[in-house]
């Protein structure tokens, strides 16, 4: 970003990418072409999908992959299902920005993990944001315990735990989240109560909304606002993917109990009308999500 202000090119385009990486030969000319196409593209996510075979590793760490990566599928596939306009992918090996973007957030942290999903969640609310599906990036599946968690995080800890089944957030959650999510809207109403709006949400997720302060929060919100649509889009500022997720981490185990990814990436995909198998494989459920997100560009309709 330095080098790019210093010549005065604010379009220029910062892309990320892991040491041991690999990438579809046309990686650079797409990132060209949707900067092209789109100028005021702020950053992207770029498609990406772990090796799940090859003789570089053992059978078990690429059914491990498959597994995290299914889960990671999933649970942005259920943030769409929710309709939250915040649900890209944010994988830092798979994302590119522009130089304007970069300096007017900050540019990136120094965790030691998760500054892609940061440093993201400062660019996405505000707009800009695309998919890149015309290319791929292919993220290394090695374990690492360089960080805290993310893919060689995982993939250590399945080893550790001698590959037992990998869990995730169980759909019971995510209803309970759309249900509030597309009621929310009706909160713009001054005459609704928000004590019997909290009395008919999920219980965990009342109890969250009460430690977050939902009753200021959303007065401050309806009083800074002057249409249903204006208050949606200051809702999410709120409610973002950040809060989203520290309420799952808050409900799991408290209220519910992860489950086996293959069990809920199956139901979930039957709630969307992907055409799966009950008994297809976790690579197969994979296969299938990948095409459908591959395919489908996520537009949020509020």
């Amino acid at each position: 970003a330095f080098r790019f202000s210093k010549i005065k090119k604010y379009n220029g385009i910062i892309a990320c990418f892991d040491a041991d990486a690999t990438c579809a030969p046309n990686y650079l000319v797409e990132l060209e072409k949707l900067w092209i196409k789109f100028p005021k593209t702020a950053a992207c996510s770029v498609h990406y999908e772990h090796p799940l075979e090859g003789s570089r590793f053992s059978d078990n760490i690429y059914e491990g992959i498959a597994k995290y990566e299914l889960h990671l599928r999933y649970y942005i596939e259920a943030c769409r299902y929710l309709n939250h306009p915040h649900a890209f992918h944010t994988i830092g090996s798979s994302m590119a920005c522009s130089t304007a973007a970069y300096i007017r957030v900050g540019g990136m942290n120094r965790r030691k993990a998760g500054e892609d999903f940061y440093f993201l969640q400062k660019i996405i609310p505000h707009g800009g944001f695309r998919e890149l599906n015309s290319t791929c990036i292919y993220p290394s599946p090695r374990p690492s315990d360089r960080v805290p968690f993310g893919t060689g995080h995982a993939i250590s800890k399945m080893i550790e735990h001698n590959f037992m089944p990998y869990t995730t957030y169980c759909m019971e959650a995510w209803e309970g989240l759309r249900s509030f999510i597309k009621s929310s809207r009706d909160l713009f109403d001054s005459k609704v109560d928000i004590n019997l709006f909290l009395s008919e949400t999920e219980p965990s997720l009342a109890l969250y909304l009460l430690d977050n302060h939902i009753e200021s929060k959303f007065e401050e919100i309806r009083s800074n606002t002057s249409s249903p649509e204006s208050f949606q889009k200051r809702f999410f500022l709120w409610f973002d993917a950040f809060k989203l997720l520290k309420y799952l981490n808050f409900a799991h185990p408290n209220h519910f109990q992860r489950k086996p990814v293959e069990e809920e990436a199956f139901k979930l995909a039957q709630l969307l009308g992907l055409n799966v198998k009950s008994k297809c494989s976790c690579f197969d459920l994979l296969k299938h999500y990948r095409t459908h997100q591959s395919q489908n560009s996520w537009k949020p309709v509020l």
